[in-house]
């Protein structure tokens, strides 16, 4: 399977009409690992999908830029899914009523952690107790909608996402700093994902440029267990500055209902030790 070659990997309308309904031209060009593939529209919108495979791990990352290359402003932008894609997974059917939860050990589910909420099952996923929580199985026919509050990213829920079947799934995340949604849905024969920055609908001015959110999702095979060990390799490998923490900005945090004279007096004693954030 590879995600970079046979598909778009994003959606969105453009004007009145889905987009790959209308008049576009596209080129691809393959660097080793990185498939980068630009879109031209009419009124100079230039789409540029920058995508890396990483072998060792079956993982794919996407990020797209926005950019209009004309002279007027381009038709309206809206309904922008940074990620919208099929995931082939094992054929299920529908399922028929009944009075019993289907066991764990036979059905498509979602793991996804609750994210902050100041609490002491803050960041927790719940995999031992999906059995008994309906709203986590994910049929052929349903969809999954998960979002943040308050634009804080990982405020409510947070954007990480693990879809298994009878040991094999992917696990997915969303790179955005503020509000975002995530709609997952079971085919029969496979799980879409889609996953977007909310309420996107805007035009572009000549030379404006602007960058989607990202996506990072590795495959697995095994239970969804090992695929968690595997993801935090994954991090651990590529994303995690623990290699180099020079590299991180250090920040000093503030709350803001700190009083004004103790805000002062923290900047002070960070000045006067050189503390470097």
């Amino acid at each position: 399977m590879d995600l970079l070659k046979n598909n778009n990997r994003f959606s969105f309308n453009y004007g009145e009409k889905h987009a790959f309904e209308r008049a576009f031209s596209k080129t691809t060009q393959v660097k080793g690992n990185e498939v980068i593939t630009v879109y031209t529209f009419e009124h100079g919108l230039r789409i540029t999908n920058a995508a890396r495979k990483y072998e060792d791990f079956d993982a794919y990352e996407w990020v797209n830029v926005l950019e209009n290359t004309g002279s007027k402003n381009t038709d309206l932008i809206s309904e922008l899914w940074d990620c919208d894609i099929e995931l082939p997974f094992p054929h299920e059917e529908k399922r028929k009523p009944s009075a019993y939860c289907p066991t764990i050990d036979g059905v498509t589910y979602v793991c996804s952690p609750k994210g902050a909420n100041v609490g002491a099952d803050d960041f927790h996923a719940y995999v031992d107790e999906v059995s008994f929580n309906m709203p986590d199985y994910i049929f052929p026919g349903k969809t999954l909608k998960f979002r943040n509050v308050s634009g804080r990213s990982s405020d409510g829920c947070a954007p990480f996402w693990n879809v298994h079947h009878k040991g094999s799934g992917f696990i997915a995340a969303l790179g955005w700093t503020g509000q975002w949604n995530c709609h997952i849905t079971r085919e029969s024969e496979g799980v879409r994902l889609r996953t977007k920055i909310e309420d996107t609908e805007f035009v572009l001015y000549p030379g404006e440029k602007i960058r989607t959110s990202s996506v990072v999702i590795m495959t697995y095979q095994g239970s969804s267990e090992d695929s968690q060990n595997k993801w935090r390799r994954f991090l651990r490998k590529y994303f995690s500055p623990v290699s180099d923490v020079s590299s991180v900005p250090f920040s000093a945090g503030i709350w803001g209902g700190t009083e004004s004279s103790c805000v002062l007096s923290k900047l002070s004693a960070l000045d006067k030790n050189e503390i470097p954030v």
